[in-house]
């Protein structure tokens, strides 16, 4: 039998005396070693470390300015699709007369000056189509104009200004300008409708202000190509680039795909604002920049090199650069160009190396009176993190752990403790959060029709499945004592607990408007849209249909507000019909005039299908969506089932197309067919 070896017990006193005199030492000789011989390494890091949060604050200002001015124009071409942004008969001795022409002007602009007004990079708007009409809203100096040109049909230029003091005045100029050979016009056509276009940098037409513009192209169905785009200064990522610095003498710039200025630096000789004005789009050597001009010629330099730190001359100093291609959504690209002088980089190791050498002689004076404190004070945090356990086992989560040891291992005890509270806190309100989202589930689901109306000779079915727990999509029926049915169907934007908020919003809304006859239709959606003109957050906005179903005389009347497309069957014919809005969506513009509501006369076998666009907007894994001629398609061949089979043989259509991949929009449909 093998005797049983007991080690020698040592007092935690001795051990910490021990022990921390060897690791203060050897740490103390093992980072001046390495300051010693890895100075060098620790410039490149440290260079590197400096680049890359200058480049993540650069990208994110970048992000901001050219994310917000696709965001707008997305919102902008939807509204365009919809048929609130056309250009039609700008000659008012020609289709219109001029009170028309300046109702159309101000119709445009009610719909841009807000996008102006909310984002200062944008400087102005142009709305233009290939017959060669334009409508340009620009805000230049504190002052409003409108440009308004038609080169097939005028021989002239029409502008017109004003501000919020002084009333707009009218001038004409004689100017050889065609809107179709500016070159946002012509990519936006190249790369297709609904894609954006990036232009490259160059200088605005009518302000003379260095600028990118962005772009896209759309199509309402007539044959005519319109193109939507926005300018967005330069010399906002100037006031930024200018004023971001690295230390003391770093530099900053933003170059264009071939190393022209996009943002200036903060350098002497760039101060004066006519100054930058004139170095924009030029190269650093047209400019006499020696500093960037070495950074240029050294390995090809910030313009044309990837994400690559390295050292290079200037002046007979040390420097060093780094450039990263940040690319904007079309696939063209921008260079972040950043350097910074390598003296600045080693006086912060030279100071490191003197902090180091100070430490350890501190460390090793104060050692072992520090190691006799921690020795007398370790037992004591030991036992409070287990009568803080015994509380924990107990059920008391509330109480915080208040130890403090200069223990590492004993903090981390402590914060392991501490984020096993939290956590199992968090659990359980996580927990009530989602019986809460389940309830809300349960109350939306609720407002939801339950039975069909009664509408003698027809068939009404709806249905509704949000992509979260809660939805943006909401449909409606109600039953009026003349025996009336008013039906509705919306899509808030996005989905979630807020659009779900704003769809009961719009259900009252509606609801609270029955007592309207069918000739006030058109001005109880109004009234419905200035009421949540005054409560949506910005950016939010509903697409929405209302009818008012007569069945005795197999007629609805309906208004749709930046909903469609809207389709209808005919039997006899075996067509279907595609309607798109009669206006923009609610809740975007105050004081919204919709035309008169849409006659439907229903004739046996007809059917009307209101969806959302959560149908023909499912993409399958290879990003082809169902798209709406699948959707008509589906009508045609599918007409003579009753409303709640169709809806039903609909989304195991789509289904089948999306192949798997996960439902990323809220499904609604509402469908009324003729017996």
């Amino acid at each position: 039998m093998v005797p049983c070896v007991v080690a020698r017990p040592i007092s935690i006193r001795s051990s910490l005396l021990r022990d921390i005199a060897v690791l203060v030492v050897l740490l103390g000789l093992g980072m001046f070693v390495a300051t010693l011989i890895g100075s060098r390494r620790m410039v490149r890091s440290l260079s590197e470390s400096l680049v890359g949060q200058t480049l993540t604050t650069v990208e994110s200002k970048l992000d901001e300015l050219f994310g917000e001015a696709e965001q707008q124009l997305s919102v902008a071409v939807g509204q365009g699709k919809a048929g609130a942004l056309d250009i039609q008969a700008l000659d008012p001795i020609g289709a219109i007369d001029e009170s028309q022409f300046e109702a159309q002007r101000q119709h445009r602009n009610r719909l841009f000056r807000p996008i102006v007004e909310t984002s200062p990079q944008i400087s102005s708007l142009m709305l233009a189509d290939t017959n060669g009409r334009e409508h340009m809203l620009l805000l230049f100096n504190g002052v409003w104009r409108n440009r308004c040109s038609a080169a097939d049909e005028w021989t002239e230029v029409r502008w017109l200004e004003w501000s919020d003091e002084v009333a707009p005045t009218v001038s004409r100029e004689a100017m050889d300008y065609d809107t179709r050979q500016r070159p946002w016009f012509i990519g936006a056509l190249q790369t297709g409708p609904g894609t954006v276009h990036w232009t490259e940098p160059y200088t605005f037409f009518t302000t003379n202000e260095p600028g990118i513009t962005i772009s896209a192209a759309f199509d309402m169905g007539d044959g005519v190509q319109r193109v939507l785009g926005f300018d967005v200064l330069l010399n906002d990522i100037s006031e930024f680039t200018r004023e971001l610095g690295i230390g003391e003498r770093g530099l900053v710039a933003v170059l264009s795909e071939d190393g022209r200025f996009v943002g200036l630096p903060g350098i002497e000789g760039l101060d004066e604002p006519a100054a930058r004005t004139a170095a924009y789009l030029k190269l650093p050597e047209e400019l006499g920049l020696t500093l960037i001009d070495d950074a240029v010629k050294t390995r090809g330099g910030p313009a044309s090199r990837d994400s690559v730190t390295y050292r290079f001359h200037s002046a007979g100093e040390a420097w060093w650069a780094s450039a990263q291609p940040y690319a904007l959504s079309d696939g063209r690209q921008l260079r972040i160009a950043i350097l910074m002088p390598e003296a600045d980089l080693l006086g912060d190791v030279r100071l490191l190396r003197l902090i180091i050498i100070s430490l350890v002689v501190v460390v090793l004076a104060l050692g072992g009176l520090r190691a006799v404190f921690v020795a007398r004070r370790f037992s004591a945090p030991v036992e409070g993190l287990v009568e803080q356990s015994a509380r924990i086992t107990s059920g008391d989560l509330e109480s915080e752990s208040h130890i403090d040891s200069p223990i590492k291992e004993i903090q981390r005890l402590v914060e392991a403790q501490d984020h096993m509270r939290e956590g199992i806190l968090a659990r359980i309100k996580l927990q009530k959060v989602e019986r809460d989202l389940d309830l809300a589930r349960e109350i939306q689901q609720g407002l939801l029709p339950q039975l069909p109306p009664e509408a003698q000779g027809f068939e009404i079915a709806g249905w509704n499945q949000p992509a979260d727990q809660t939805g943006g999509d909401f449909y409606d029926w109600l039953s009026l004592p003349d025996g009336r049915v008013v039906l509705t169907l919306a899509d808030v934007t996005g989905h979630g607990i807020g659009p779900a908020l704003i769809v009961a919003v719009y259900r009252a809304y509606v609801r609270a408007s029955t007592t309207f006859g069918i000739a006030a239709l058109a001005a109880a959606f109004e009234n419905i849209n200035d009421l949540l003109c005054a409560d949506l957050p910005q950016g939010k906005f509903i697409t929405a249909v209302v009818g008012v179903l007569d069945p005795q005389a197999n007629r609805m009347r309906m208004v749709s507000a930046g909903h469609g497309p809207l389709l209808y069957y005919q039997a006899a014919s075996g067509t279907v019909q595609s309607w798109n809005a009669d206006g923009p969506p609610l809740g975007i513009v105050e004081g919204l005039e919709f035309d008169a509501p849409r006659d439907i006369e229903f004739s046996p076998g007809d059917i009307l299908v209101l969806v959302t666009d959560g149908f023909f907007e499912w993409a399958n894994e290879a990003g082809e969506l169902f798209g709406t001629d699948r959707l008509e398609a589906f009508v045609r061949a599918n007409s003579n089932l009753a409303p709640a089979a169709f809806i039903h043989a609909l989304h195991e259509a789509v289904l089948d197309h999306a192949g798997g991949t996960v439902q990323g929009d809220d499904l609604t449909a509402l469908v009324i067919r003729k017996t």
